[in-house]
């Protein structure tokens, strides 16, 4: 025998009377509140792998700032386990052989903690922004099958044994106004410097077609050769700056694309350029 308190049958009453209401409704009324329920389910915050994975990372990013050829910097990250089960890790892959990651352990009880030891070598020849990924992986099932966890991404800025800055240009000018591209170069080094040699390629895309045209069978390429070329020092000391002037006529509308190549002790570094010729505004 089951017995109601005053409290209860209101409640039972209610339901009841919602759920008539309900039957009641004709099939639009139906539609549109279970539109409106799934709208209200689907603006539910998402939780991310980073909130539902028991690990905890004390940062998923690390940038080593400026770096020199040849320059290893190490960073480590830090992790904790604040699930209720052991978590097996796998041995982390990184993205290419210019990085090392040692795992301080591969097996993190709850309420443990660990780190990953994270190397980064600056491989010689090679300037310009770098970024690289550590893969974290976790073991499974006893077959040793592994599932990917988080991706913890470092970057560095390389630099050779002189900074040169910019390492590309863009520029826009009229028919029959040159362009001056400056680029400057700054010892990196504690020894000598000599800038062996500073080449240029450029190529000019000359749109032929009337104004406000175009016609891709009438765009004529040909070598830019009437550029000229100057060069504050041909040596650095340590400290010591210099610039390259690179003028480039404008003789007809349409692109100039092309480089500045400064060859260096022990490596090459390319400035790239890319132009852009229009007709006189006047």
């Amino acid at each position: 025998m089951c017995v109601y308190t005053d409290e209860t049958l209101r409640r039972s009453q209610a339901f009841n009377l919602y759920a008539t209401e309900i039957q009641e409704m004709n099939s639009t009324q139906k539609y549109i509140i279970l539109a409106i329920a799934g709208l209200l389910l689907l603006s539910l915050p998402q939780a991310s792998a980073q909130d539902t994975f028991p690990l905890k990372f004390s940062e998923l990013q690390h940038h080593f700032g400026k770096m020199k050829q040849g320059e290893r910097k190490s960073h480590t990250f830090y992790f904790k386990n604040i699930g209720m089960d052991t978590v097996l890790l796998a041995p982390p892959k990184a993205s290419c052989g210019c990085t090392a990651a040692l795992l301080s352990s591969n097996t993190i009880a709850p309420g443990d903690s660990g780190s990953l030891a994270v190397t980064f070598s600056a491989v010689p020849g090679v300037t310009g922004k770098s970024a690289k990924t550590v893969g974290i992986f976790r073991i499974v099932d006893e077959l040793k099958t592994v599932d990917h966890i988080a991706d913890l991404g470092i970057g560095a800025e390389i630099f050779g044994e002189v900074y040169i800055t910019p390492t590309f240009v863009r520029y826009e000018t009229e028919i029959g106004k040159d362009h001056t591209v400056e680029v400057q170069l700054e010892s990196n080094t504690d020894r000598r410097i000599e800038i062996k040699n500073v080449g240029v390629a450029l190529m000019e895309y000359a749109d032929t077609t009337a104004a406000g045209t175009y016609d891709l069978d009438k765009v004529v390429a040909s070598p830019v050769t009437e550029y000229k070329l100057e060069l504050g020092k041909e040596a650095l000391e340590p400290g010591e700056t210099t610039k390259i002037l690179l003028t480039i006529p404008s003789r007809e509308k349409g692109q100039i694309n092309g480089s500045i190549r400064i060859s260096l002790p022990n490596s090459e570094v390319t400035v790239g350029i890319s132009g852009v010729i229009v007709r006189n505004r006047q």
